[in-house]
């Protein structure tokens, strides 16, 4: 066995350990005994130096490191682990400062008998000996007391801090027997009642750090305190390495107690950094995927669908919805969604809350933070979360969340990261709002209403490939107005136009509702029906009724498949019958 370490103590039993450094090997009277790697490695940190004291938190920072967590009295547990394997004797505790392993012996060293030594010199051993283990400075000045108060007849000792930037005047530190204040401290060296010691820091300029004061009624004595005051000398020359030592130990335990408060709280003020930074990264990657998605969608519908779909599942709501009111009209209900399959809203409740909660509030809230504050209250208690997607409560469209019970205002989800899910959804929606809008505009005709030549085209193609398709009749019809201009010269632009709107409205109620009807612009509108010659000419003998109220209408017709089987050629075919003579409704 090799890079053996063993103890040579007055115990048989500790002179029987054997530690192998190399192997991690302990052996007991030649008998090989099983550690853990933790108590392996504190029966190897205590003996690699007999006699040396390792308090716990030493022995706490070299095995288990400044981070842990956990209390200092692990050690404790470990100590008698170990007492328990290799004997009570493996391992020493020194009563308040912590363990060491045996000392070895100093043989040869002849030690006098106490009692042959002189009073002074026996009161020192004496009190050498009850301090030896004593860790706080209290205890100290108690055994001082004790001592004196027997053989001097010393009434009170206290030990006193002298002065510091912080604290300017002298700080009494501890007291045993009889108090001595402030008072008596500053009377010195005058005050016949107290005798006073300095405890110097062993540096000649460095004033003392603290004073030690005897209080006595003898001490007003001139002999009496002349011949103690070498004993007291003595024994504050004794008692100040012991003292120093326990202040240095206290502020280093104190230091170490600040280091650890000062890295559990960085460590968690990093921890919560973390996860603030990973809270915003997932708000930020949920934001991109919800503009990635709302972009991609191909019309107002999809964007509702998608929107909700997210903002629900983002705030835990138990259902949302979209709600859209007119000026002097209910609220309607444009798409809604549910996260439990359910049905989501009763649709006409939840529209009178809205209405009855939001009738009174002239503007829309388009913060998360100030409907946060202003909720809705659902009959069973569930907080209703309104947002406005646009305009205003009145006119526009409104975000409603149902919270359920069990989601609080305190954690529900981040304020900021739905108030902005909440714009991207309305910025969406309020695009494929304005682009259904300019559509609409676009293939609709604004005076009349009805839609215009770019629908006709759109809507003839449609039909003429369904008819070719299917076999089915399908008939353009062209209706003009004519001498649209001598009639507005005679009632006006307003006269014409009225009766434009009137013609469009007269087609419009004679047609079928599958039947379309569309204005070319002027004076000129088109109608698209799924019938043949035989409809048409129904159709033509109803228009006579409108012969007294425009004049002269030319109406032309034209039938596929048949007399036309393109677009161009059904149109220009319409158009040239339109200028018959023979196509005039007298």
């Amino acid at each position: 066995m090799t890079a053996l370490a063993s103890v040579q103590s007055g115990s048989r039993a500790a002179a029987q350990l054997q530690i192998d450094l190399q192997g991690r090997i302990v052996m007991l009277a030649g008998r090989t005994v099983r550690l853990t790697a933790r108590e392996y490695q504190l029966i190897a940190l205590l003996h690699a130096a007999p006699g040396r004291l390792f308090g716990r938190d030493e022995i706490l920072e070299r095995l288990w490191g400044l981070d842990f967590p956990g209390d200092s009295r692990i050690v404790d547990n470990y100590v008698k682990r170990l007492r328990v394997k290799l004997g009570p004797e493996a391992v020493q505790t020194v009563r308040g400062l912590g363990y060491r392993s045996p000392p070895p012996e100093v043989p040869g060293v002849a030690q006098p008998h106490l009692e042959r030594l002189p009073p002074e010199a026996r009161l020192l051993t004496r009190l050498a000996e009850r301090i030896l283990h004593v860790t706080e400075p209290a205890p100290v000045i108690d055994e001082v007391h004790s001592l004196l108060s027997e053989q001097y007849q010393i009434s009170g000792v206290s030990l006193w801090t002298a002065p510091t930037a912080t604290l300017p005047e002298w700080q009494r530190l501890v007291q045993a027997g009889v108090p001595l204040s402030s008072v008596d401290l500053l009377a010195l060296p005058g005050n016949p009642a107290c005798i006073a010691v300095p405890l110097g820091t062993g540096l000649a300029d460095q004033p003392p750090w603290a004073m030690l004061m005897f209080g006595s009624e003898r001490a007003n004595e001139v002999a009496w305190a002349a011949r103690l005051r070498p004993t007291l000398d003595a024994v504050a020359g004794l008692v100040n390495p012991a003292l120093r030592l326990n202040q240095e130990m206290n502020r280093r335990q104190h230091a170490e107690q600040q280091l650890r408060r000062l890295n559990h709280t960085l460590e968690s003020r990093v921890k919560d950094r973390t996860a603030k930074l990973a809270q915003a990264n997932a708000g930020l990657q949920f934001l991109y995927d919800l503009a990635q998605q709302l972009a991609g969608a191909g019309s107002a519908d999809e964007v509702l669908s998608l929107g909700l779909d997210k903002l629900t599942e983002l705030t835990g709501a138990a259902s949302g919805s979209v709600w859209a009111a007119e000026p002097g009209a209910a609220w309607r209900c444009l798409a809604a969604c549910s996260l439990d399959g359910h049905n989501p809203l009763a649709a006409s409740e939840l529209a009178g809350l809205l209405h009855r909660t939001l009738a009174g509030r002239s503007n829309a809230s388009h913060s998360v933070q100030t409907a946060a504050f202003q909720p809705v209250y659902w009959p069973d208690g569930r907080r209703v979360l309104t947002l406005a997607l646009s305009g205003a409560w009145r006119i526009g469209h409104v975000l409603a969340l149902v919270l359920p019970g069990n989601v609080s205002e305190s954690n529900a989800v981040d304020a900021n990261l739905l108030d902005a899910a909440a714009h991207t959804f309305a910025s969406a929606f309020e695009r494929q709002m304005q682009a259904q809008t300019l559509e609409q505009a676009a293939l609709q005709d604004e005076l009349t209403g009805l839609p215009n030549r770019r629908a006709l085209l759109d809507d003839l193609s449609a039909e003429l490939a369904y008819a070719q398709r299917h076999a089915a009749p399908l008939t353009l019809s062209l209706y003009e107005i004519q001498d649209i201009r001598l009639l507005n010269r005679r009632l006006g632009f307003s006269g014409g136009n009225d009766l434009i709107r009137a013609l469009a409205t007269e087609l419009t109620s004679l047609l079928r509702a599958e039947d379309r009807v569309y204005r070319l612009g002027g004076a000129l509108l088109a109608s698209l029906v799924r019938a043949g010659a035989p409809q048409t000419s129904a159709l033509s003998a109803r228009l006579q009724a409108l012969v007294g109220r425009f004049g002269v209408l030319r109406v032309s017709h034209v039938h596929a498949p048949g007399e036309a089987d393109q677009v161009s050629a059904m149109l220009h075919l319409a158009l040239i019958r339109l200028e018959r003579p023979g196509d005039l409704v007298p």
